[in-house]
C-alpha cells in the first residue's frame, strides 16, 4: 500500500490514452465510469470491463487503487473482458534468461565503487596496524584522520567514488579520535563542534549543496557562540538550558523565510513582478537551494535545541517552573515541525522532540510511571498511522494546532522568568 494520497497511473484505451492521477483510497469499480467517458468508450454494464497490467495481469478492481501493488506512473491495459489480452508466456526459456535485465550487474560503476571502498578499507587497516603497536595518542589519530579527510579532497579530483570511500574512512577515523578524546577528558561539545567543521567542509566539495553547507558554517558559528555567550552569563546549566531552547525555537520559527530570502527566491519573485522574465531551471534551482538551505539549517537548530532541553528535561519533575517550560517548549517544537516539507526536517524535529521526552521518563526511572509512559506514546504513534480522517477533519485539526503552537511559544516567555524567580522577588519587594 502506497503513503500518498494519489495515485499517477496511464490508461491505454481502444481508441484514446489518458494520464491520470487518481485517489489511491478508490476502487477501480468507482473510478471506471469516470474513465470510460475520458476514454470515449461505450458504457456496459458492470463486469464488461477489465484492466490490465503491462504484464496482462488483470487487477483486482474491488480493491483501492494504493492497495494493489502499483507503482507511480504504473501503465494499464483497458480493455473488454472478452478482448482481454492474454498473459505473456514464455516459449523458449533460453531467449527470456537472455532478455531478462536484473538489477545490481556488476558494471564499471559497481567495480569503481567495491575498489574504491577496498582502498579506503585496507588505508584504515594499516594505519591501525601502525599505530595500535605505538600506543595511539589523539595527536597521532588526528593528524590521521586530518590527513584522509585530505586525500579525500585530493581525489575528488580524480574520481568521485574514490573521494567517497577516503570520506568515508576520514569519518571511521574521525569517530576513534574522538573516542580517544573522551577518555582524555575533552569537552563532548567541543569534540562534536571539531567533527561538524570537518564534515561540513568536506561536504562542501563532495556535493554540489556549497552553497547550503556554508551556510551551515555560518548557523554553526552563530550557534556555538550562542551557547558559550549564554553559558557564560548564566552559571545554572538548567536555566541557560531553558534559555538556549527557547532561542532555537525561535529561531526555527525565522528559518523558512531567511532560507527563502538568502537562496534568492524573493529576489527572483521580485524581478518576475517587475517582467523580468526567468527560466523555469533558474527558479528550480532558486527552490533547491532553499530546501538545501533549510534541511541543513534546521537539523542544527534541532541540535542546539537537543542540548538546550536536556538539562532542562532532567530537572522538570518537582519543579512547576521546569516541568511548565519542559512542556510549552515540547509541544511548540513538535507543532512547529508540521511547517516543514522536508522528511529530513521533520524526522530531525520530531527526533528532538522525542530525545527531549525521553529525558523526562529517564529522570525517573525508578517510578512505574516512566516505562508506562513510554509504552504509551510508542502505541499512540503507532495508532496514528492507522487513522484515516477528512480532509475538513484535517483542516480542524491544523486550525487547532495553530492555536495551541502560538500558546506555546508565548507561555515560553513567562515561564522562563519564572524560572529565574523573578516573580518572587517581585513580590518580596512589596512587603
Amino acid at each position: 500500500m502506497i503513503a500518498d494520497p494519489f495515485l499517477r497511473i496511464s490508461v491505454l484505451g481502444t481508441t484514446h490514452n489518458a494520464d491520470l492521477v487518481v485517489p489511491a483510497d478508490q476502487p477501480a469499480t468507482a473510478l471506471l465510469p469516470q474513465l470510460l467517458g475520458l476514454l470515449g468508450e461505450p458504457h456496459g454494464p458492470q463486469g464488461t470491463y477489465t484492466l490490465t497490467t503491462a504484464l496482462g495481469e488483470p487487477i483486482d478492481l474491488h480493491r483501492p487503487m494504493g492497495e494493489i501493488g502499483l507503482v507511480d506512473g504504473a501503465v494499464l491495459q483497458l480493455s473488454r473482458e472478452t478482448e482481454t489480452p492474454p498473459v505473456p508466456v514464455v516459449s523458449d526459456l533460453v531467449d527470456a534468461t537472455a532478455e531478462h535485465k536484473a538489477t545490481g550487474l556488476w558494471s564499471d560503476v559497481s567495480r569503481g565503487w567495491v575498489l574504491s571502498a577496498c582502498s579506503a578499507l585496507m588505508t584504515v587497516v594499516a594505519l591501525v596496524f601502525l599505530l595500535l603497536p605505538r600506543g595511539p595518542d589523539t595527536l597521532d589519530v588526528g593528524v590521521t584522520a586530518a590527513g584522509l579527510y585530505v586525500v579525500s579532497l585530493l581525489c575528488k579530483i580524480l574520481r568521485k567514488d574514490l573521494a567517497w570511500a577516503y570520506f568515508a574512512a576520514a569519518g571511521v577515523t574521525a569517530i576513534w579520535w574522538a573516542w580517544l578524546q573522551l577518555m582524555t577528558g575533552t569537552s563532548p561539545l567541543v569534540i562534536l563542534l571539531i567533527l561538524l567543521v570537518a564534515q561540513f567542509i568536506s561536504l562542501m566539495v563532495h556535493t554540489r549543496q556549497h552553497f547550503a553547507y556554508a551556510i551551515g558554517l555560518a548557523v554553526l558559528a552563530i550557534s556555538t557562540g550562542a551557547w558559550w555567550l549564554i553559558h557564560f552569563l548564566v552559571a545554572d546549566p538548567v536555566r541557560a538550558g531553558a534559555i538556549t531552547a527557547t532561542l532555537a525555537l525561535l529561531l526555527l520559527g525565522l528559518t523558512p523565510r531567511l532560507a527563502l530570502s538568502i537562496a534568492g527566491v524573493f529576489k527572483a519573485d521580485d524581478a518576475v513582478g517587475h517582467g523580468t522574465s526567468m527560466a523555469l531551471s533558474e527558479v528550480v534551482g532558486h527552490l533547491d537551494r532553499a530546501h538545501h538551505v533549510l534541511s541543513v539549517a534546521v537539523t542544527l537548530l534541532a541540535g542546539l535545541w537537543t542540548l538546550g532541553i536536556l538539562p532542562v528535561a532532567g530537572a522538570a519533575i518537582g519543579n512547576v517552573w521546569t516541568l511548565g517550560m519542559v512542556s510549552s517548549l515540547v509541544v511548540a517544537w513538535t507543532l512547529r515541525g508540521r511547517h516543514f516539507p522536508l522528511a529530513a526536517e521533520r524526522t530531525a524535529i520530531y527526533t528532538a522532540a522525542l530525545i527531549a521526552v525521553s529525558t523526562v521518563a529517564w529522570s525517573q526511572l525508578a517510578t512505574v510511571w516512566a516505562p508506562a509512559g513510554a509504552a504509551v506514546l510508542a502505541l499512540f504513534l503507532a495508532i496514528v498511522l492507522f487513522l484515516r480522517i477528512s480532509d475538513l477533519a484535517a483542516a480542524q485539526l491544523r486550525r487547532a494546532a495553530t492555536w495551541i503552537e502560538t500558546l506555546a511559544v508565548i507561555v515560553t516567555i513567562p515561564v522562563l522568568v519564572g524560572m529565574f524567580d523573578l516573580y518572587t522577588q517581585l513580590l518580596g519587594s512589596f512587603q
